[in-house]
């Protein structure tokens, strides 16, 4: 949704005017609209408006944990820091990648398996 404030106005003959334009993302991608300025007794400008809109960014400051050597029937734990770089608030999760065998056996997991920065 591509918003222009304001919307319409008079222009002083040699003057001009700074118009905010605005897109507010419904969805990752990319946005492109046609916009037109109509001038009374004058000719149709077109604006082209275009915008690529992301999702947050995040980032796993340490992509390693290392627990060391762990004994059988006891755990080790260590922090994680996840760092959000976006300006909007990002949702997460966490989730063990292989489902094999032997990770269902050593049973990993995480604390906080899902959260929302900013």
């Amino acid at each position: 949704l591509v918003q222009i404030m304001p919307q319409k106005g008079t222009l002083l003959s040699g003057g001009n005017l700074k118009v905010s334009v605005t897109v507010k993302a419904a969805d990752i991608g990319r946005v492109e609209q046609t916009l037109q300025c109509v001038i009374e007794h004058g000719p149709t400008l077109p604006l082209r408006v275009f915008a690529e809109v992301t999702g947050p960014i995040l980032e796993i400051v340490q992509p390693n944990v290392n627990l060391g050597l762990v004994q059988v029937k006891t755990r080790a734990k260590k922090p994680l820091t996840i760092r959000n770089l976006s300006t909007v608030a990002a949702k997460w999760s966490l989730k063990v990648a292989d489902e094999s065998e032997a990770l269902k056996k050593n049973k990993i997991s995480f604390s906080t398996m899902k959260g929302r920065l900013g």
